[in-house]
């Protein structure tokens, strides 16, 4: 047995380093209304540039090596009327001292939560890292880095060297290249979501200074498509990447509301839906999913819903409140109802499928504290099958007995029911629940329709084909994020589709770098998280290439306690 799968919920702030370390916050405490846009850079007034910051951080012997602490450094502002408190992660390393910002540049997180290994500090919750040294973002998910701040030692004391509009900065930009060439034919990026910013982005950042255009379906700026399902008081500002006035700055050119029609390979031609003719010199397919038709009877109905974008979002948010909502699929969209408020009955069919769909519980455990009451139906024998009998069982049991959810396996919905609007369903069983409004999430397929007849390769389910450089089989053209199958190098190549932002920001800036002549030896490890109730669960590992049948499975900790890592050895 060479392989491991980890699955851990050990987040009990006891596991800053690699060992053990000591740490000054005592809990992470996220306001899902700070998990704000990744779009610019905290500024204070020109008035400020350049004034020095020279502040004691704490003495010399108050970190073992290995040991962060955040400190919070009060300094009068530039006008000398208030005083401004700013937070300053602290750092001992190998005898080597660093302060950095002190939250996490992609979900806000408190660093001092998290890990120091190899020089870098690595992110509680999705495992964003962040080099020592210079704050440069080593590892994704993520965008931006952090501010780096000079620091000085006394005999006794360390101290912090810096200006005040470097520390009022919460997050630093990497440079990036400008457009020089305007007359040949730019990088064309399908899609606008995570994966294919990323690859403009990474294409900027390391100097290719042709033109990038990125094409969207949708009216509105890119987006972070997974918050959507997080909080559904989020307006649009909250969820954009970048702002209009990014995109200007780095000379990329975003055409909104079009849709390619076909792609002519051999030409090298786009045509839009507008029957508009572009020419390309490098294509990348970032077209991602589509929502899944529902078979079930009634899924006509009004108050049937499903959730894909912004438009849906807001329908959802209004047509929940107060509500019998009923979810139905196992899909990452059926999270959209984490922050419902809502007196919800929900019902929701899990059903494991090879693309890692398991949001039905996050549902469960998001709606779970405003509803009447929460049946999980279900066809496999326990939640999780595609991590094993093990896990499955112990979250199975952790959700019994912690919160009032009734778990109910091999029972499917046959039926909405209502005169115009949806008023109940009915099961397999024949058993039937109130429903005021129901909220499809079956699932994505890809959404590759304009390949056809291109001669970009796909499988039978539609998933464009890649090697591990982004490649499809055609020259010149690569696709990313969750329309593609790509191989798993690292464990013996094996093919996957593999739905989630992580692995769409990773496959972003491969391609980038293989447009730009870059690419290097790269392995991906897949890793993924979900949060069930109060707990972070993280997935990391080989969960594809052989069956959990037959698998050797070490469980240290424990669920109820937050300690929780299951190791399940191939």
């Amino acid at each position: 047995m060479n392989k491991a799968i980890i699955i851990s919920n050990n987040n009990n702030g006891n596991s800053n380093r690699s060992d053990s370390a000591a740490s000054s916050v005592d809990e992470i405490h996220i306001d899902m209304d700070q998990r704000r846009t990744l779009s610019g850079i905290s500024r204070i007034s020109e008035s400020a540039h350049g004034i020095p910051v020279q502040e004691k951080l704490c003495g010399i012997n108050d970190l073992q090596d290995g040991e962060m602490k955040e400190v919070t450094l009060s300094i009068l502002s530039a006008d000398n009327v208030e005083t401004i408190n700013y937070r300053i992660l602290v750092i001992k390393e190998k005898d080597k001292w660093y302060a950095l910002a002190p939250d996490c540049t992609y979900c806000n997180t408190p660093l001092v939560k998290g890990i120091i290994s190899h020089g870098k500090v690595r992110c509680p919750l999705h495992g964003t890292s962040f080099n020592l040294k210079t704050g440069k973002l080593e590892d994704l998910p993520g965008f931006d880095s952090l501010p780096a701040f000079k620091v000085t030692l006394s005999l006794t004391d360390v101290f912090l060297s810096t200006s005040l509009t470097k520390i009022s900065q919460t997050r630093i930009i990497d440079p990036m290249s400008k457009c020089k060439d305007s007359i040949n034919d730019p990088v064309v990026i399908v899609g606008a979501g995570i994966a294919g910013i990323t690859c403009a982005e990474t294409l900027r950042h390391e100097s290719y200074n042709g033109r990038i255009v990125i094409i969207s379906r949708e009216d509105h700026l890119p987006y972070n498509r997974s918050l959507l399902s997080k909080n559904l008081d989020l307006l649009e500002d909250d969820v954009i990447f970048r702002d209009k006035k990014f995109f200007e700055l780095h000379d990329i050119e975003l055409l909104l509301g079009h849709r390619v029609k076909t792609i002519n390979v051999e030409d090298k031609i786009l045509t839009m839906d507008d029957e508009k003719k572009i020419t390309f010199k490098y294509l990348v397919i970032s077209t991602g999913g589509i929502n899944k038709p529902s078979t079930i009877k009634g899924a006509d109905l009004d108050g049937v819903y499903s959730l894909r974008d912004i438009s849906d979002h807001a329908i959802i948010q209004e047509c929940s409140v107060k509500k019998h909502v009923t979810i139905v699929g196992s899909g990452f969209i059926a999270s959209t109802v984490l922050y419902l408020k809502a007196n919800v009955v929900a019902i929701i069919p899990i059903s494991i499928s090879p693309n890692l769909c398991f949001a039905a519980l996050e549902v469960a455990s998001a709606i779970g504290k405003r509803a009447r009451s929460i049946t999980v139906l279900g066809k496999s024998e326990t939640p999780f099958k595609i991590f094993g009998p093990t896990f499955g069982r112990h979250i199975r049991a952790f959700i019994q007995d912690h919160t009032r959810i009734t778990i109910r396996q091999d029972s499917l919905v046959r039926s909405f029911e209502g005169f115009d609007h949806v008023e109940h369903m009915v099961l397999k069983d024949g058993l039937c629940a109130v429903a005021q409004t129901v909220i499809i999430a079956n699932g994505i397929h890809p959404c590759t329709s304009m390949l056809v007849g291109s001669g970009i390769q796909t499988n039978t389910m539609g998933y464009v084909i890649v090697d591990e450089q982004m490649k499809t089989n055609q020259s010149n053209v690569f696709a990313i994020g969750d329309c593609t199958e790509f191989p798993l190098t690292l464990f013996g190549g094996h093919r996957v589709s593999l739905p989630h932002a992580h692995a769409a920001q990773f496959q972003g800036k491969i391609a980038a770098l293989s447009i730009t002549n870059r690419i290097n030896s790269i392995e991906y490890v897949p890793f993924i998280w979900t949060d069930l109730f109060d707990r972070h669960i993280t997935f990391c590992g080989d969960f594809f290439t052989t069956p959990m049948a037959n698998v050797e499975t070490i469980v240290k900790g424990d669920i109820f306690q937050n300690t929780y890592c299951c190791y399940i050895l191939k």
